[in-house]
C-alpha cells in the first residue's frame, strides 16, 4: 500500500487538535454547574499544612489501620483563609482513617456560616501530587519504551480525556441526551487517536470506520440487552442522588449508562481494529493476495485478536465489581437471588455486550479492510506470465 507523505500535514494536524481541546476546555469552564456547592452552602476545599498535633489518643489494629482522634493545629495554604492557623478535630475510624503527624500536607474542608464561624474538618490526604508524578513516570515510561509512538499515544490519551471531561459532561449536564453527548467525542476521539498513531491513510480510514461501527454494535447490543433484563440509569447504586439533582437540571438518567458502556467499549473495540488492519496490510504488502484471500487471513487474525481482548474486557468488568463479588460470596446470597439483582445483571449486561461486540468489530473489520487496503496491482509472476 502507497503511504500518503504526512510530514506537511502533521503539523496542521497536531495543531488542529489543540484548537480542538482549547475550545472544549472553554466550554466546559464555561458551562460550570456547582450543584453540591449552591446546596450545602459557603463550603470549600483547600490544600492545608499540619502545624502542631495538640493532642492524640490513637491505636491501630492488626492490620495497621489508625483509629482514634487528633486535635490539629493547621495552616490552609489556598484560599480565602491561607495563611491563617486554625484547629480542626480529626476522627480516625476504619472509613476515615487519616492519621497525620507534624508538616504533613491534606486536605482541609472549611464550613463557613454566613455569620463568619468555621468548621473545619479533615477531608483526606493530599493525594494529587502523587498522581503527577505517577502520570509523569507513565508518560517516561512509554516514550522511552515506543519512543515517538509513545509520545503519539500520550497525545491521544490526552484528547480523549479532555473531550470527555470537559464536552460530553458539560452538554449532558445541560440536558444533552447522554448518548449523543458521547458520540460526540467518540468521533474525534478515533480520528486524532489513531491519525496520530498511523498518519493519513488508508489503514486509518478503515479502522477509524471499522471501530466506530463496532462501538454502534456495542450500543445497539447494549440496548437489547437492557430491554430484555429491564436494566438502565434507574437501577445504579447513585440514583437517589441523580434524582435530586435531575430536579434542577435536565439530565437524561435512563441513557447514563448506555453511555458509560460506549465509554468502557471503545477502548477494546478499537485494539481488536488496530490489530486486524495492520495484519491485512502487512498481508497485503507481502502476498500481494485478492480480497477473498485477505479477507480469510484477517479473519484468522480477528480470532487470536478478539479471544485474548475479550478476555482483558471480561476480567476489567469482574474486577471492578470483585469487592461486590466476595461480600456476596461471605453472605451466602442464594444463586435465585445473585443472578436477578440489578448490580449483576448490570455487569453482565456490559461484559456480555462489550464481549459480543468485539467478537464481531473482527469479522468486519477483516471484510471493510480486505476491500479497501488490497492493491490493485498484479502480483509480479502473474505480470511476467502476462508478456510472453
Amino acid at each position: 500500500m502507497i503511504r500518503l507523505k504526512t510530514s506537511k500535514r502533521e503539523p496542521v494536524f497536531f495543531g488542529l487538535a489543540i484548537l480542538i481541546m482549547a475550545a472544549a476546555i472553554w466550554f466546559g469552564l464555561s458551562h460550570p454547574v456547582n450543584y453540591s456547592n449552591k446546596e450545602r452552602g459557603n463550603i470549600s476545599y483547600v490544600s492545608a499544612k499540619v502545624i502542631q498535633v495538640s493532642h492524640e489518643e490513637i491505636s491501630r489494629n492488626d492490620e495497621g489501620v489508625h483509629r482514634g482522634v487528633q486535635d490539629l493545629k493547621v495552616r490552609p495554604l489556598e484560599g480565602s483563609h491561607k495563611g491563617e492557623t486554625l484547629e480542626a478535630h480529626n476522627i480516625l475510624n476504619l472509613e476515615h482513617s487519616i492519621f497525620l503527624r507534624e508538616n504533613d500536607r491534606f486536605i482541609l474542608c472549611i464550613d463557613e456560616s454566613p455569620g463568619g464561624g468555621l468548621l473545619t474538618s479533615v477531608h483526606g490526604y493530599r493525594r494529587s501530587t502523587g498522581i503527577y508524578l505517577a502520570g509523569l513516570l507513565f508518560l517516561a515510561v512509554l516514550i522511552l519504551t515506543c519512543g515517538k509512538q509513545g509520545l503519539r499515544s500520550a497525545f491521544g490519551l490526552m484528547f480523549g480525556f479532555v473531550m470527555l471531561i470537559y464536552l460530553s459532561i458539560p452538554m449532558i449536564s445541560l440536558g444533552v441526551q447522554p448518548s449523543a453527548a458521547v458520540f460526540a467525542s467518540i468521533l474525534p476521539i478515533l480520528a486524532v487517536s489513531l491519525i496520530s498513531l498511523t498518519g493519513f491513510t488508508r489503514k486509518t480510514i478503515v479502522t477509524i470506520l471499522s471501530t466506530f461501527v463496532g462501538t454502534l454494535l456495542a450500543a445497539l447490543i447494549f440496548r437489547a440487552l437492557g430491554a430484555l433484563l429491564h436494566i438502565s440509569g434507574y437501577n445504579l447504586e447513585d440514583i437517589e442522588t441523580l434524582v435530586v439533582v435531575a430536579q434542577k437540571h435536565p439530565i437524561h438518567i435512563r441513557d447514563l449508562l448506555f453511555s458509560g458502556v460506549l465509554i468502557s467499549c471503545l477502548g477494546a473495540i478499537m485494539d481488536v481494529a488496530v490489530s486486524v488492519v495492520s495484519g491485512v496490510e502487512e498481508v497485503c504488502k507481502t502476498n500481494h493476495a485478492d480480497r477473498n484471500a485477505l479477507f480469510r487471513s484477517g479473519l484468522q487474525l480477528g480470532r487470536d485478536a478478539t479471544g485474548a481482548t475479550v478476555n482483558t474486557l471480561i476480567l476489567a468488568f469482574v474486577g471492578t465489581f470483585f469487592v461486590t463479588l466476595f461480600l456476596f460470596h461471605i453472605y451466602d446470597i442464594d444463586y435465585v437471588q445473585l443472578m436477578n439483582m440489578d448490580d449483576i445483571s448490570i455487569e453482565i449486561a456490559q461484559a456480555l455486550s462489550g464481549a459480543t461486540a468485539l467478537a464481531l468489530t473482527a469479522p468486519i473489520t477483516a471484510f471493510i479492510a480486505s476491500r479497501l487496503l488490497a492493491t490493485r496491482e498484479k502480483p509480479p509472476g502473474k505480470a511476467r506470465k502476462g508478456k510472453k
